[in-house]
């Protein structure tokens, strides 16, 4: 027996005496807000019973344990007269008889005589008495007993007095934030912080630290899921990357055009009971032919996607397309937002390389990553798809979106996500490039993952882009800057991105607005405000409108298919649109933790 437990089979009595005359109006309302009557508890370290009497005088069900048989005797006796408390010996770190370590579900929940995981756990003023191991052993036992959605109530004294001869407690003084770093790896995610400073016994004043965890299993579900695809199975093309990175990408720039799905709309199976959200499946298409441009385009042989001598499934009618616009993607972007592949006089060469371009990408995904990524998971695939529209279809954003479907995967990987976008696009770049490095070697070919990666990433300088709407603003009368109202001539101009290009590379007119050089040059890639936003609205209107009446089709389409799931309307388009932008930036300035400028502030 430790001195730890020794000192309280000792001295239980007068521990329990000291117990039952503190003060406990923090931890007590704390459990009454965190804990809900008909829960079922696990108490570790109880003590003299204090806290679980009390709990279960609120109808908790409570599972009392602790490691001292006298401390326990004193407990009982206390609470023979309530009812819905059990108490049981259990030393900490949990164990049985035999000494063995309690760290599976099947062997902590038999140990407690339980036949489910508890709903919470409750551990006050007990687990600074574990050294780093122990401490560990009694993490993987929590997370062993608590349900999926499970609570945790800790309490834990800060900068606490070590061990005397009187008092040979052992004190391991852990910041809080060492257990808060301890269980997040479990999925628990701290939700209250309470601080006590200079608490306790004369002499042994310290600061007493009441936390509370509820674990977030879907997240760490998701996260292990995701790093699962990117690491799992065999790879024998970067077709699974590249889909991962596109479904990234449409969370960064398009949140608003996710769907979710009620459960009674659509399910992979009878049995599912996941949640789900579908994204257009054109934007996943619209992304390869992107990233697969870049790849195979530009100085030097392409770097391999596939493993052997297998082309790319969509790899000749690319090469058609690129060929028709002389490897020149802005100009082809340009006549599919425009509408030009759809007007009567369409080159008819280029509407046929775009038609069978399209096919054979959704083709490649379908039977490719979509198909096969987490098949042989117990979790079952992440990807699926609605079906295809038969028939004819208008080659224009709005038209691929309503001819391909979509594609749907769970909503927990989606909202994790929604957190992590930003840096598993990195991650999977990086992976993406490593692999293509590796099929080029095999196939004898120099490669390099820095040269991969150039090609992947999209450019630092998107002046080609902004060149159109600059033209605009310059055959503008009387323009003014969005951000501080001053009149803007042609050496004043700046084309500036609302949302700034080093988060979303977005370059859609919507997106680029006349701004004053001063102006844009202080707010750099900062994100503006809601404040700054709503206060230049009207001059945010006008300039809109102004691409608007230069470039309809294109301003349009670019708005329609990145922010908004509906058409926008014929006239009073403007609201729409500034709601979903208002929504974008700032979903973009939290997911990117990124900083925000109000420039109506005295650096305007």
């Amino acid at each position: 027996m430790n001195e730890t437990l020794s000192h309280y089979e000792r001295n239980a009595a007068r521990e329990a005496g000291h117990y039952e005359s503190i003060s406990a109006l923090t931890i007590e309302t704390v459990l009454e807000r965190w804990i809900p009557r008909g829960a079922r508890v696990l108490e570790l370290g109880c003590g003299s019973g204090r806290d679980a009497r009390r709990m279960a005088a609120r109808g908790v069900r409570v599972t009392a344990t602790d490691g001292s048989e006298e401390m326990l005797r004193i407990a009982r006796n206390l609470a023979k007269d309530i009812e819905g408390i059990r108490f049981q010996k259990l030393p900490l770190p949990p164990r049985t008889p035999e000494g063995d370590v309690l760290r599976t579900r099947e062997k902590a929940l038999a140990a407690l005589g339980a036949s489910a995981p508890f709903d919470a756990l409750v551990a006050i003023g007990v687990l600074q008495h574990l050294d780093d191991a122990g401490l560990f052993d009694a993490a993987l036992f929590i997370d062993a007993v608590l349900s999926d959605a499970g609570t945790i109530v800790l309490s834990i004294p800060e900068n606490h007095a070590t061990a005397t001869a009187e008092d040979p407690r052992f004190y391991a003084n852990r910041p809080a934030a060492e257990y808060a770093s301890l269980l997040s790896r479990f999925g628990f995610e701290e939700v209250y912080n309470e601080r006590r400073e200079s608490t306790g016994a004369p002499g042994k004043e310290c600061t007493w630290v009441t936390l509370v965890f509820v674990r977030r299993s879907e997240r760490l579900r998701a996260v292990s899921r995701l790093r699962g695809i990117l690491e799992d199975e065999s790879k024998t093309a970067t077709y699974k990357f590249a889909l991962l990175r596109a479904v990234a990408d449409v969370n960064i720039e398009a949140p608003g055009r996710a769907r979710f799905l009620a459960r009674n709309e659509w399910q992979p199976t009878p049995e599912s009971e996941v949640d789900w959200v579908a994204i257009p499946f054109s934007l996943i298409v619209e992304r390869w032919i992107d990233y697969f441009w870049a790849l195979t385009t530009g100085p030097g042989p392409a770097p391999r996607q596939i493993q052997g001598t297998r082309p790319l499934g969509f790899g000749a009618s690319l090469s058609r397309l690129q060929a028709l616009y002389d490897g020149d993607i802005l100009h082809f972007r340009r006549d599919f937002y425009e509408g030009r592949l759809a007007s009567p006089d369409a080159e008819p060469a280029k509407l046929k390389a775009f038609l069978e371009t399209v096919r054979d990408i959704a083709s490649a995904l379908k039977k490719g990553p979509v198909h096969f990524t987490g098949s042989a998971s117990p979790e079952g695939k992440p990807f699926h798809t609605s079906p295809m529209e038969r028939g004819f279809w208008t080659p224009t954003p709005s038209g691929l979106a309503g001819h391909f479907g979509e594609l749907r995967l769970p909503a927990h990987l989606w909202n994790e996500l929604n957190r992590s976008a930003p840096w598993f696009v990195n991650t999977v770049m990086f992976e993406w490039a490593r692999l293509s490095v590796r099929f080029s070697q095999l196939a004898g070919e120099p490669s390099s993952t820095a040269a991969v990666l150039a090609r992947l990433l999209p450019p630092d300088e998107p002046e080609r882009d902004t060149m159109l709407a600059k033209a605009v603003f310059e055959g503008t009368e009387n323009l003014r800057c969005v951000w501080t109202d001053r009149p803007l001539t042609r050496s004043t101009l700046a084309v500036d991105h609302m949302i700034p290009w080093a988060r979303t590379h977005c370059n859609d007119l919507w997106n680029l607005l006349p701004a004053d050089r001063g102006a844009n040059g202080k707010k750099s890639d900062r994100l503006p405000t809601l404040r700054l936003l709503d206060e230049a609205r009207p001059r945010l209107f006008r300039a809109w409108r102004t691409l608007e009446d230069a470039r309809s089709a294109l301003f349009r389409a670019q708005a329609e298919n990145t922010l908004l799931r509906t058409s926008l309307p014929k006239v009073g388009w403007e609201k729409p649109l500034f709601d979903a932008v208002l929504r974008t930036a700032d979903d973009t300035a939290r997911q990117f933790g990124a900083p925000r400028w109000d420039g109506l502030s005295a650096d305007r």
